[in-house]
């Protein structure tokens, strides 16, 4: 591929005419989805949460040591 972002331009363009060409049907399909799921209240909708996927090491470093002294880690060469 010689252009990538010619491609990608082309077909996002592609992509919105296909949308804009099918809106009636499209928002039909997208308003049939949102009454499977059920219109609830915010308040009484699930929240949900992102598991902490950080290294262990860093929320080793984030969390406090029971002796309050932090362990230095080098960053680019130099100490903090």
């Amino acid at each position: 591929m010689r252009n990538p972002r010619g491609a990608l331009g082309a077909l996002l363009l592609a992509g919105a005419a296909y949308a804009w060409k099918n809106r009636d049907r499209l928002s039909q399909q997208f308003n049939s989805l949102r009454q499977q799921r059920g219109q609830s209240s915010p308040s009484t909708s699930p929240q949900y949460t992102l598991p902490d996927l950080s290294p262990t090491e860093q929320r080793e470093f984030d969390s406090k040591p029971a002796n309050g002294v932090h362990k230095e880690r080098e960053f680019g060469g130099t100490s903090f």
